[in-house]
Formats: structure tokens, C-alpha cells, sequence
């Protein structure tokens, strides 16, 4: 087999190799920016109604790769239950800044009175806690 490169003049090779490189560059671009579904046509189809349906939501459920479907007033009506429960209130970031602070002191003095090592230290130091949020699906 022959070599295109020898059989042709210079500058007519350059333009031939110019015209594939930027012809296979463009089909890259596309097929980068092409959107390839996982879900067959039906599936999509099912999905969009659910999505396009204001009578439900759509969630995670638990902490998996599980989405659940709910109807929207009951799932209104549960939050607000957890709401009312004594286990969940409405705080101030300040209030939590100063129960880390005085946990962090209290492990401190731990360390200090060297019933706690600098590794156990630094694995039960608070940094940066954040609160607890209840999350509302859009």
C-alpha cells in the first residue's frame, strides 16, 4: 500500500491534512456536546410526566440511590408533624458556635489531663459544625 504523502504534491497534502484535522475536530465538539440518555424513550417519557405532575414529589429516599414518589399534601403534612416533635426546634448558628467551643475546651482539658492522646484529640475535635436543615425537594 502506498503512501498518499508520496503520490501527492506538498502543499495538496498539507490542505488534505488540514481539512481531516478540522473536520475531526468539529465531529468531536458534537459528539461531546451530544446528550446520551440512559433511559429508553418510554422511560424519558414516564419521567417527564412525573416531573411535569405538581401533586407529587419526587426525592431521595434515605441515604441510597433511591428516589421515591410521594403525593405532595402528605408529604406536607408529615414534615410539619417532625416539625411539631420536641426533638427538632428553631436555633441560632450562635448557640451552636458555643457548644462546640465548650466541647472543644472540655476535650482540651482531656488532652491536658492526658486521658485523651492527640490522635483520639483531633478525631472528636469539632471544626466548623454545621446545623441540622430540613431539606424541601423543589
Amino acid at each position: 500500500m502506498k503512501k498518499i504523502e508520496h503520490s501527492c504534491h506538498r502543499n495538496a497534502f498539507s490542505t488534505i491534512c488540514c481539512k481531516i484535522f478540522n473536520a475531526s475536530d468539529i465531529l468531536m465538539k458534537l459528539a461531546k456536546k451530544k446528550n446520551i440518555r440512559n433511559v429508553s424513550d418510554e422511560e424519558f417519557k414516564a419521567i417527564k410526566s412525573l416531573k411535569a405532575n405538581t401533586n407529587i414529589i419526587i426525592c431521595r429516599a434515605g441515604k441510597g440511590n433511591y428516589i421515591a414518589i410521594l403525593d405532595k399534601q402528605d408529604y406536607i403534612n408529615k414534615a410539619e408533624e417532625i416539625l411539631k416533635l420536641k426533638q427538632s426546634r428553631h436555633t441560632e448558628k450562635s448557640l451552636l458556635n458555643e457548644k462546640e467551643k465548650s466541647m472543644n475546651s472540655y476535650i482540651s482539658k482531656l488532652l491536658k489531663d492526658k486521658i485523651v492522646d492527640k490522635h483520639l484529640y483531633w478525631r472528636i475535635h469539632s471544626t466548623s459544625s454545621s446545623l441540622a436543615t430540613m431539606l424541601w425537594p423543589t
